[in-house]
């Protein structure tokens, strides 16, 4: 009899540690589960804010960035020379007028050392094209690379890089609402 007892004394006790494992094993399966929804919430929120893959795989990403990194470092010559002469070079001048002035006469103030050494081209070795043009604070000029095409307009690799960007206008509700 006493050995029946021990056995069932045995057994509770066993039943009963397996109740407090499972007990603490349910809590630490909720605070894992708990952890795999912020992981994978985290990581859905990673991948639609990140960039198209696309892009780095065909160099396209790239020569994007370093037609316009080119086009910026363009800017502080293009703003010396009018700092110097009061105007930006004309469009037929262009941009070879930071590598020679064109007009001794028009431009005297032209520094002896020019502007620039070299006119760079964009990353698919193509001239970038030169607007001056003048708004209501002055005037201003814009830069642009016609892509890998080398033509107007075009998507992806193709598409234009133009510095400064043009800032589409932002539509307020109502205009919104009842635009054609």
């Amino acid at each position: 009899m006493v050995e029946r007892e021990r056995m069932r004394i045995l057994f509770i006790q066993t039943v009963d540690s397996f109740l407090t494992l499972s007990h603490n094993l349910r809590k630490k399966m909720k605070v894992l589960k708990i952890v795999i929804a912020i992981v994978m919430v985290f990581s859905l929120l990673v991948w639609t804010l990140s960039p198209n893959p696309e892009d780095y795989g065909s160099g396209s990403y790239t020569s994007k960035q370093i037609s316009y990194f080119l086009m910026k470092s363009m800017v502080t010559p293009l703003k010396m020379f009018k700092l110097d002469n009061a105007i930006y070079p004309s469009r037929k001048e262009g941009l070879k007028a930071l590598v020679k002035n064109p007009n001794s006469n028009k431009y005297p103030n032209y520094t002896p050392i020019a502007y620039l050494e070299k006119v760079p081209l964009d990353a698919w070795q193509n001239p970038f094209i030169y607007i001056p043009y003048k708004t209501e604070k002055g005037n201003a000029f814009q830069l642009i690379s016609f892509g890998a095409d080398g033509k107007y307009g075009g998507e992806g690799e193709d598409a234009d890089v133009v510095y400064p960007p043009i800032k589409k206008k932002k539509l307020g509700f109502f205009e919104w609402l009842f635009k054609k």
